[in-house]
C-alpha cells in the first residue's frame, strides 16, 4: 500500500560531489542546496554542458510520513539539464546503502535514499559514471 506524501519540513541535506555547497533560500517549508563547480580537482569527474557547468543539479530533502510523523524518507531529486542521459549512484557516507539511477535528458528524478526515524537531516555522496 503506498502512502502519499504530505508533509515537508525544515532539512539540511548535505552531499559531496565535486565542488561546494551554496543554500538559497525558498519559501516554503524545505530547505535546497544547490551544486557549484569546482574544476580545480582534475580526479573528479562530471558532465558537463556546452557552457562547462555540471549537467546535474541536486536537491535533498526529508518528507515525513503521513501515519507516522517519526519517519522520513530521505529524497534526493535529481535534474538533469544536458541532451544525454546520466547514470548515477548515490550513497550514505560511509555504508554501503546506495541507489543507482539513470537520470533521463533533460529531466527530473526523485529517488529515496533510505527511510529513517527521527532523522531530519541526513548527508549524501553523488558519483557520476562514465
Amino acid at each position: 500500500m503506498k502512502l502519499p506524501f504530505a508533509v515537508c519540513i525544515f532539512v539540511t541535506a548535505l552531499f559531496a560531489v565535486e565542488g561546494t555547497l551554496a543554500q538559497t533560500p525558498t519559501p516554503g517549508l524545505q530547505s535546497r542546496l544547490t551544486f557549484q563547480d569546482n574544476t580545480q580537482d582534475p580526479t573528479k569527474k562530471v558532465h558537463k554542458d556546452y557552457s562547462g557547468q555540471p549537467c546535474l543539479k541536486y536537491e535533498g530533502v526529508a518528507r515525513s510520513h503521513t501515519l507516522n510523523p517519526n519517519l522520513y524518507d530521505h529524497v534526493v531529486s535529481t535534474l538533469n539539464k544536458c541532451p544525454t542521459k546520466i547514470k548515477v549512484k548515490l550513497c550514505y557516507p560511509n555504508s554501503d546503502n546506495c541507489v543507482d539511477a539513470e537520470i533521463p535528458a533533460y529531466g527530473r528524478k526523485d529517488l529515496v535514499l533510505g527511510v529513517q526515524p527521527k532523522m531530519k537531516s541526513f548527508r549524501y555522496i553523488a558519483s557520476e559514471k562514465f
